[in-house]
């Protein structure tokens, strides 16, 4: 049976996707991202990813049926020595919508990342509280984002490709639904039954430098 990694870039509706790929399955879900306090953010040398760790938790769950998640685009690097490994991730085309979310749920310091199904009222007022918030996002925060982002695409470019592997686009799964016939998923779309929904548009209102900030990632 084929070990399924599911690699998430942050704010790509990967929350939503991997509950309907667990549930599809009738898989139990081992997120890695605990071992290492992650917040849904890109991986980097300084955040201490321990592969150590990793396969420590990875091995407590040997031969359930088990789906592994993690924002950390690091552990690429050693899922080979898994059995037939299926590689899905997860990702946004919008970079600059995707940054201005990511830094949005940054800035919550936990106390928000999606407005959840199961959770709705408590959630949503959690959200709209937040973007009463107004930011001015300093440009060194975008580059360090940007070449965040380019790392993980650099590693994603050379491991993956050993692999059964697969992108799944936040935009997708918003409008036209998204078919996975690695997996026999078929019309996976993001609507307003999900675990997690979609969020209404805010960003040129909360961001004080929209334009600027729309600027300089056409720069880079």
């Amino acid at each position: 049976m084929s070990t399924i990694w599911i690699i998430r870039e942050p704010r790509s509706g990967s929350t939503w996707f991997t509950e309907q790929v667990a549930k599809h399955l009738g898989f139990d879900h081992c997120f890695l991202d605990s071992i290492t306090g992650g917040l849904g953010i890109q991986s980097d040398p300084n955040l201490g990813f321990d592969s150590s760790a990793v396969l420590s938790k990875i091995n407590r769950f040997s031969g359930t049926k088990t789906i592994y998640s993690t924002h950390f685009f690091n552990v690429l690097q050693i899922i080979d020595r898994y059995d037939d490994p299926i590689v899905i991730r997860c990702a946004r085309r919008n970079t600059l919508d995707q940054f201005l979310s990511y830094y949005l749920i940054k800035t919550a310091n936990h106390r928000f990342t999606n407005i959840n199904s199961n959770r709705q009222q408590a959630t949503q007022e959690q959200f709209d509280k937040l973007v009463e918030s107004r930011f001015l996002i300093p440009k060194k925060d975008l580059i360090d984002y940007v070449f965040a982002k380019r790392r993980d695409e650099e590693i994603w470019n050379e491991f993956a490709p050993k692999f059964k592997n697969f992108t799944v686009y936040y935009e997708d799964l918003c409008e036209n639904g998204v078919d996975i016939p690695l997996l026999n998923m078929y019309n996976c779309k993001i609507d307003e039954n999900g675990y997690t929904q979609k969020l209404p548009d805010y960003k040129t209102k909360v961001f004080l430098n929209y334009d600027m900030i729309q600027k300089w990632i056409s720069e880079y």
